[in-house]
């Protein structure tokens, strides 16, 4: 009967004399002559077959289901423990009225010795609704004693199908004491974690002596300074960590007292950027701080970012200028200018050549190397590039520093970042033969991958738009289709992973998968998939609780516990 409906076939009268016995003892259902395919039955068709052997919706000629199926078998158990009918040669008005009251169930069986597992496996076969009946025919055969068919099929070294391993009977109900005390201690988890982050990150060890609004109108001001009076609709700003120096202390176990009001002294451990462009920008970065900007916007004329310290002193200049004529030149910046703007003393740098040439259009490159004493001995690489008299580019380059112009090494790829890049790669590979192998063999859990990958798709989706920064992108067909394009990716990616990984736990630890088997099965308020999920949460929210605990310990000490992000 489970084979039958894993393919989709209602057999609609199933009853004693349509299960045969062969000359071994097996039993084989026969007469699938009213057989139908789920979604196929037409109005009224369900009220074929048998009075005495059909279910309450049946009788009506309403919807049928698995369900109405599993409340025949319920009437051939109970005739076959019972040794008579559950229900007289009655009409099929009488016996409609009958099966929808619930005390019309023919139990308990009054049959001595009838272990009590049995009686509850009747009870819910035979239930009025077919909503409280069980889902599958696997799940009887799992709940009555002796019947495990999880455990048959791994010692015959198969692999258990998804209904099977989700038929195993395992409630996971809990205690009213135990999921209160887990509740309450989520809350508190969760609470302890959100005041020791307040403690421990990086905006309560270095102060913001000026306002995001104070600084973006310095970041405007230098621009006309140096000669780029430019204005556009699209800006995007904000706060960024700056991430280079916070590995550089981390390496070298710098103390609390390095890092606390680092806003004031430099380097700074936060950065402001303020950028502005011709274009609409996109969000890449959904739930960072940084203010994101496609490289191909950054080529449109007009295009700039300035990067300040939380002092509003110049730390980075990028600008997409056009050349003008003598006439249409303005204000020309000298050197002086930038060292004043970036609050450098100039007699404590020298004159070096460029590390890298010139790029296309620009007219002259200066370079200098120091050790400001403002910059705690550090020496500084300061580099900069000028078109017809206004820095298009100015940067400064302590030791642990990458350069922002896009010419740096490759060799500075970061190695977390090279491996997660060959790891995604390896999976990508390995996953698309390992799924086309359990496709072939029938093995693949090909509905649970299809939910998957469409709440990948969808959780994508609904990111995109509640982080869009520019509503115009929301009536944007490219943008759009660019979010789609990203959000197919990643579902396919979730899809071809779980299709090709999930199989080998299914088969090797059938019995930890069944919460995770009945989620993606659309049992949402399953018992154990609630429990598993709190659990879950509360393990969760605990370890983040106790890296923050530990940061706190670390701050205490004299430590400081920020890490490359």
């Amino acid at each position: 009967l489970a084979a039958a409906h894993d393919n989709g076939v209602l057999h609609r009268d199933l009853k004693p004399a349509n299960v045969l016995i062969d000359q071994d003892g097996r039993a084989k259902i026969a007469d699938f002559g009213l057989a139908r395919l789920a979604g196929e039955l037409r109005d009224r068709e369900g009220l074929a077959g048998t009075p005495a052997y059909m279910a309450p919706e049946q009788l009506a000629g309403g919807v049928v289901s698995p369900q109405t199926d599993l409340f025949a078998l319920g009437l051939v158990l109970y005739e076959m423990l019972a040794g008579r009918k559950a229900f007289g040669e009655q009409d099929a008005r009488r016996l409609l009225v009958e099966r929808r009251r619930a005390e019309a169930v023919p139990v308990p069986l009054n049959i001595d010795g009838l272990d009590p597992m049995v009686e509850s496996v009747l009870e819910r076969c035979l239930a009025p609704e077919p909503a409280d009946r069980p889902r599958s025919a696997l799940e009887v055969s799992a709940a009555l004693p002796g019947g495990d068919p999880l455990a048959r099929a791994l010692a015959a070294g198969e692999t258990p199908s998804p209904e099977m391993v989700a038929a195993v009977p395992r409630e996971g109900r809990l205690g009213t004491a135990i999921g209160g005390a887990l509740l309450a201690g989520l809350v508190l988890l969760v609470a302890v974690g959100l005041w020791l982050r307040q403690e421990v990150m990086l905006l309560s060890l270095a102060d913001l002596p000026k306002s995001g609004a104070v600084l973006e109108d310095r970041a405007r001001t230098l621009l006309d300074e140096l000669g780029h009076g430019v204005e556009h609709a699209h800006v995007a700003s904000g706060w960024s960590m700056n991430t280079d120096f916070l590995r550089h202390l981390w390496r070298n176990d710098a103390q609390v007292d390095e890092v606390e009001g680092l806003s004031g002294n430099r380097p700074a451990a936060l950065w402001f950027t303020y950028r502005l462009s011709p274009r609409p920008f996109r969000d890449r970065s959904f739930g960072r701080w940084e203010a994101s900007l496609d490289e191909e916007v950054f080529a449109a004329p007009g295009t700039a970012e300035v990067v300040l310290d939380p002092q509003g002193r110049l730390i980075r200049l990028r600008v997409e200028s056009e050349r003008r004529s003598t006439a249409e030149a303005g204000r020309v910046a000298s050197e002086a200018d930038l060292f004043a703007a970036a609050g450098l003393e100039p007699e404590a740098f020298t004159r070096v050549e460029p590390r890298s040439g010139a790029s296309v259009g620009i007219d002259h490159q200066s370079a200098w190397e120091g050790a400001p004493k403002a910059w705690r001995g550090a020496r500084l690489y300061v580099a900069a590039d000028f078109v017809d008299g206004r820095p298009v580019r100015f940067e400064i380059v302590p030791p642990w520093g990458t350069p922002a112009d896009g010419r740096a090494p490759a060799a500075r790829m970061r190695a977390p970042e090279v491996l997660s890049r060959l790891l995604w790669l390896a999976a990508l590979t390995v996953g698309l033969a390992l799924a086309r192998r359990h496709l072939r063999v029938g093995r693949a859990d090909r509905r649970g991958a299809d939910r998957l990958g469409a709440f990948m798709i969808a959780s994508s989706l609904g990111g995109w738009f509640f982080g869009v920064p520019d509503p115009a992108d929301l009536a944007s067909l490219a943008a759009f289709l660019e979010a789609l394009a990203l959000a197919l990716l990643g579902g396919a990616f979730a899809w071809i992973v779980y299709t090709a990984f999930e199989p080998f736990l299914r088969r090797r630890w059938p019995e930890g998968v069944v919460s995770w088997t009945r989620l993606l099965a659309g049992r949402f308020a399953d018992p154990l998939v609630g429990r598993d999920v709190l659990i879950g949460a509360v393990a969760g929210s605990g370890a983040v609780a106790l890296v923050m605990l530990h940061g706190e310990v670390l701050r205490r000490l004299g430590h400081v516990a920020v890490g490359a992000d």
